[in-house]
Order: structure tokens, then C-alpha cells, then sequence
């Protein structure tokens, strides 16, 4: 896989297709799949890095500024329950 390195910072980025592992201090937390987001904590708490990824296949994502859903309270609530269930918290 592609390690994701330098995401751009104040964003969440959006699996359209693929799959994505999310890491932490080296142990795997999970696969992040297609129709689903990840690096949340950016837009949530403003802390990059708290996370590293990699594709573990062919993957297409997109990227969604902080600024466009930190006005949208089921957004930052769906956020929030994704960064306590993968045990982030």
C-alpha cells in the first residue's frame, strides 16, 4: 500500500473507493472502507498526526475542508461516533 503522509491539515478525507488502514504508534486499528471517512480528528479537535494511513489497495478519496461541515451538527456528531467507536478516545 501507499503510505497516506502530508495530508493537508483542517480536512477529513472521504474513501470512494479502496480501503484505507488506520494506525496508531504502529498498531492497526482498522480498515476504513468506501462510502466512509477518516482522519476526523483534524475537524473535530484541530490535532493533526494523531493517526498514520495507508491504502491497502487501489484507492480513490476525497478531500472535505473543515470548514464545509463544521456548521452541519449531524456531520460533527457521525464524526464524533466514528473517532469513540475506533477506539480513539
Amino acid at each position: 500500500g501507499v503510505e497516506l503522509n502530508d495530508l493537508p491539515r483542517g480536512a477529513m478525507f472521504m474513501v470512494e473507493s479502496g480501503e484505507v488502514e488506520q494506525a496508531k504508534e504502529g498498531n492497526v486499528i482498522g480498515t476504513i472502507g468506501a462510502r466512509n471517512f477518516f482522519a476526523e480528528e483534524q475537524v473535530l479537535f484541530g490535532v493533526p498526526g494523531m493517526f498514520t494511513y495507508k491504502t491497502l489497495k487501489p484507492t480513490r478519496i476525497y478531500e472535505i475542508p473543515a470548514d464545509k461541515v463544521r456548521d452541519v451538527p449531524i456531520v460533527m456528531w457521525k464524526m464524533l461516533e466514528a473517532y469513540e467507536l475506533r477506539g480513539a478516545a
